[in-house]
């Protein structure tokens, strides 16, 4: 199942650190950590999936929030107006009290 996280709002690589990701206004409080499962779903409908790596705080007035970095990607790669989701996991079964 996936949960939709944020809109890329801007972009910007850093040599070394790669393709920075800021979420639009209104949707700072993304949730993501290391390790999550994103799918990145592009304005022309194409998507392409990732795993969290690093995520760089912004100390922005007057919320701070967390930028998503996506070492060796390019500014094309997600664009603004790209959707990242986060894949969730799914629910445990429970168990069947027949058996």
């Amino acid at each position: 199942m996936w949960r939709f996280a944020f809109t890329v709002g801007d972009s910007f690589t850093v040599r070394r650190l790669g393709l920075i990701l800021f979420p639009s206004v209104g949707q700072l409080d993304h949730g993501l950590r290391i390790g999550d499962t994103l799918e990145l779903r592009r304005p022309d409908e194409s998507a392409r999936r990732t795993t969290v790596v690093c995520l760089n705080p912004v100390h922005a007035n007057p919320t701070p929030f967390w930028a998503l970095v996506l070492p060796d990607w390019q500014p094309l790669d997600a664009p603004v107006g790209t959707q990242v989701w986060v894949a969730e996991a799914e629910p445990a079964a429970a168990p069947d009290p027949a058996t």
